[in-house]
């Protein structure tokens, strides 16, 4: 079975719809990592490079964006919260 990237990414892009948005711009966040992902390892059977490197710092780039995301997005709804609590 040979390596379809079109039909491997709109796979991916259709399961991605039903991905809970854990901060705005989660979702295209999420298709610029896969469409990256998807062009190394398209990159990869044309020159045969080091494809699982390049996955490894694509996934550890995007987590360490979606940490400091979700980071951002905790430290928000603390705020609220306890402003909510004063009654402010």
């Amino acid at each position: 079975m040979s390596f379809n990237p079109q039909k491997m990414a709109n796979l991916i892009l259709r399961e991605c719809e039903f991905l809970e948005e854990r901060y705005e711009g989660y979702e295209k966040k999420l298709v610029d990592v896969i469409v990256e992902i998807l062009q190394a390892e398209k990159k990869n059977l044309v020159q045969s490079t080091h494809i699982q490197k390049q996955v490894n710092e694509i996934c550890y780039k995007a987590g360490d964006f979606l940490m400091e995301k979700l980071n951002i997005s905790e430290i928000e709804k603390e705020k609220s919260h306890e402003t909510h609590q004063r009654g402010i």
